[in-house]
């Protein structure tokens, strides 16, 4: 019993203090090297504990029901920590993922930011409609990395917010408190959306200037031809 109780409690401390919101290498190290590690350990910390038990009953000891109780206890127990380590498993690979495209997509900004707003218009008629389809194109590959980014974010804070899932009223995890990683991943989101409208904003300017010239270059060979 005393073995079991400090497999437990030391499990346990590791769930609680570990965070979900670390940098992306932080949390997959977090999650590959402590969270299967532990489970390991425990693994084979009971395994023992269920061998000297089953030898104790095949051998006629004379405290065979109370054998037989500790050991439906610990198999309960071991259940609900496994159970709590996967869904703490789970929420850190979410967290590494989100923080993983976040930083990618921030990474991304100068570059996009040139993409959309600036060079020449072109002159020519085939030049600008050719050019209006790479702008188009940058829109959408934007488009795309914000909404990783914001689905992720979302996802995450809904697992967050209810980590448990259905059936894990009694998990070890039932009263990790994730108030403080809720806020941070707020702020990334919203830090997210924030660049994401200034980047909306200088790809309208330019393509609201790329169909002027287009409109005009239109106009000017309707001139000549005319």
């Amino acid at each position: 019993m005393e073995t079991r109780s400090l497999c437990s409690t030391s499990a346990l401390m590791s769930l609680k203090n570990s965070s979900v919101s670390g940098t992306p290498s932080t949390l997959e190290s977090i999650s590959s090297s402590v969270c299967l590690g532990l489970l390991q350990n425990v693994y084979v910390n009971i395994s023992r504990i269920m061998s000297v038990g089953n030898r104790l009953l095949e051998s006629g000891h004379y405290a065979t029901q109370q054998i037989q109780q500790i050991s439906g206890q610990l198999e309960q127990e071991w259940k609900a920590f496994a159970a709590a380590l996967d869904e703490r498993s789970t929420l850190l690979e979410m967290s590494a993922n989100f923080h993983q495209k976040t930083d990618q997509y921030m990474s991304n900004m100068d570059s996009w930011c040139k993409a959309c707003g600036e060079g020449d218009l072109p002159s020519e008629l085939q030049d600008l409609e050719d050019t209006i389809h790479h702008h188009q194109g940058v829109y959408e590959h934007i488009t795309t990395a914000y909404s990783e980014v914001s689905q992720d974010g979302k996802s995450l804070l809904d697992k967050l917010q209810r980590p448990l899932t259905p059936g894990s009223a009694d998990s070890l995890t039932a009263s990790a408190n994730y108030s403080k990683a809720v806020h941070h991943v707020l702020d990334i989101i919203h830090e997210v959306l924030h660049h994401q409208r200034q980047l909306e904003n200088i790809w309208q300017h330019r393509k609201l200037r790329l169909h002027q010239r287009l409109q005009l270059c239109v106009f000017q060979q309707d001139v000549q031809q005319g």
